[in-house]
């Protein structure tokens, strides 16, 4: 009988087996294969079928690329990610799970059903490319990654994985992104900062007139000094022509994409790397004339870390009244 009954089970331990082993190389997503829901913001993450540890073997280091970060509501978004370091090889895999929106799988790459969720499919390559689907409803977007490389030895240990942050070892860091609300679309981009965070400046609210209008400069250095402007103009700031790029006073990749206007000075509350915020909420006037008028914004930030010039920028918006 009980001869019999191995017999029976044998079949079942084969699938669960080869489920296993294909989990590893293809990829596994938040939930599945008992892996756990958070799998790329806390532990065990891949430490449950690798190296317990982050970065056991090799410093791993995760880079995510958005085409745009300041997001038109349900807008489409490329999305770049690589993973390097540890193991000397260029077998990886990464998970990477959104707070809103959806994943688009591309090449290699596969994603839940909602698409809250995006894994690779096979582990022959470091870098992949795939789609964001933004969501509907305007504010705070957060992305959270866990990246793999593997020493293709076929065993749980000589594998190396880490978060995306400025520190691997730490789950949780998010990528920040801002949707934002009707009747304000972002133009430009902004640049990097403090742990490679770069500022993100979005609209909760639209700029109706007569109704306040809120505005929420994202991933910043906490307490980190910051100006939110208003211009007119997108190509001329005074004799000066737009955008002006900053690198030849020490800020590479920073540009001025509007003119100065009115100057209001916000500090960036919140806590963690990159978790720094800077909200204001302009009561826009009940003035008719102004409909279909734009403003045009952009948020500086003093960041003595991220250049010479200890300067960084956030994208523009151009908000118009209705």
């Amino acid at each position: 009988m009980k001869f019999r009954l191995a017999l029976a089970l044998l079949p079942l331990a084969t699938v669960a087996t080869t489920t296993l082993v294909m989990s590893r190389s293809s990829g596994v997503l938040p939930g599945e294969f008992l892996v756990p829901p958070n799998l790329t913001s806390s532990l065990p993450a891949c430490g449950q079928c690798h190296d317990p540890l982050p970065n056991a073997n090799g410093r791993v280091k995760v880079t995510v690329v958005p085409s745009a970060r300041s997001l038109v509501a349900g807008s489409p978004v490329t999305v770049q990610v690589k993973v390097s370091g540890g193991p000397a090889t260029s077998s990886a895999g990464f998970a990477m799970e959104t707070s809103a929106g959806s994943f688009v799988a591309g090449t290699n790459s596969r994603t839940t059903t909602s698409g809250d969720a995006i894994t690779h499919t096979d582990k022959f390559g470091d870098s992949w490319s795939f789609g964001f689907q933004a969501p509907l409803t305007p504010g705070l977007v957060t992305w959270t990654v866990v990246g793999q490389k593997a020493d293709l030895d076929l065993s749980s240990t000589g594998d190396s994985f880490g978060y995306y942050g400025p520190n691997s070892d730490n789950p949780g860091v998010p990528l920040r992104l801002f949707v934002n609300a009707t009747g304000a679309v972002p133009f430009g981009s902004g640049c990097a900062g403090s742990d490679e965070h770069v500022p993100v400046l979005g609209a909760t609210t639209g700029p109706a007139l007569g109704q306040p209008f809120t505005l929420n400069v994202c991933a910043l250095p906490v307490g980190a000094p910051t100006f939110l402007v208003l211009g007119d103009s997108t190509t001329t700031f005074g004799s000066i022509a737009l955008p002006l790029d900053l690198a030849i006073i020490g800020a590479p990749g920073c540009s001025v994409r509007t003119n100065h206007l009115v100057v209001l000075p916000l500090t960036a509350a919140g806590q963690g790397s990159g978790g720094g915020v800077a909200g204001v909420t302009l009561g826009l006037p009940s003035d008719p004339s102004l409909r279909g008028k734009a403003v045009q914004l952009q948020a500086f930030v003093v960041d003595a870390a991220a250049n010479g010039l200890g300067i960084t920028v956030s994208n523009g918006l151009t908000a118009t009244f209705f």
